[in-house]
């Protein structure tokens, strides 16, 4: 699969592809794009900033999900096309409630016996609390869509590949230093 360039990323619930009816993208300027399924293409463009936007299918529907900003404030998105009622239509005691119970959710995490998380270029074992210690707090200083992966740059030299059923971290300075 070739390369893509794309000016912005979304995320797509799976279960509004399945359900076959068009949905709009929303794009950062305000702009929307129709998807109707199936999807043709992996990307979408924007007709008001005609900017490409990249789009990722995500398992049925997610709905909430917890993103920072540079800053590091926490805040809610959603996936497009997801059922759930949109972030901007809550009031922010709803919005903090829900950023809650993720939090509540993710903090007692258990492995997901499909999921492996390795650190360092040999793939040593590691572990989803040791990869969040080491992530958390760390600016995304670049992100490369590699087709069957998405790599991050984070600050310190440190770069986390999500692949498949796998997440690796590794150190980047050169020569290369374990974790």
């Amino acid at each position: 699969m070739a390369k893509q360039d794309y000016d912005l990323h979304t995320f797509v619930a799976g279960a509004a592809l399945k359900a076959g009816q068009t949905f709009h993208v929303e794009c950062n300027c305000g702009g929307t794009a129709p998807i109707t399924p199936p999807l043709k293409t992996e990307f979408v463009i924007c007709p008001k900033c005609t900017a490409k936007i990249g789009v990722r299918v995500l398992d049925g529907d997610p709905g909430y999900m917890l993103g920072r900003d540079p800053s590091g404030r926490e805040f809610l998105f959603i996936a497009q096309g997801s059922s759930v009622t949109p972030v901007h239509q809550l009031s922010q005691a709803e919005q903090e409630a829900i950023i809650g119970e993720i939090k509540k959710q993710t903090t007692g995490h258990k492995e997901s016996p499909r999921m492996k998380f390795t650190k360092n270029l040999n793939e040593d074992t590691s572990s989803f609390p040791e990869i969040v210690k080491l992530v958390k707090g760390r600016t995304i200083t670049s992100l490369a869509d590699m087709g069957t992966s998405f790599e991050l740059g984070l600050s310190d030299d440190y770069m986390l590949r999500i692949s498949g059923g796998r997440v690796n971290i590794v150190r980047t300075k050169n020569p290369p230093q374990d974790i």
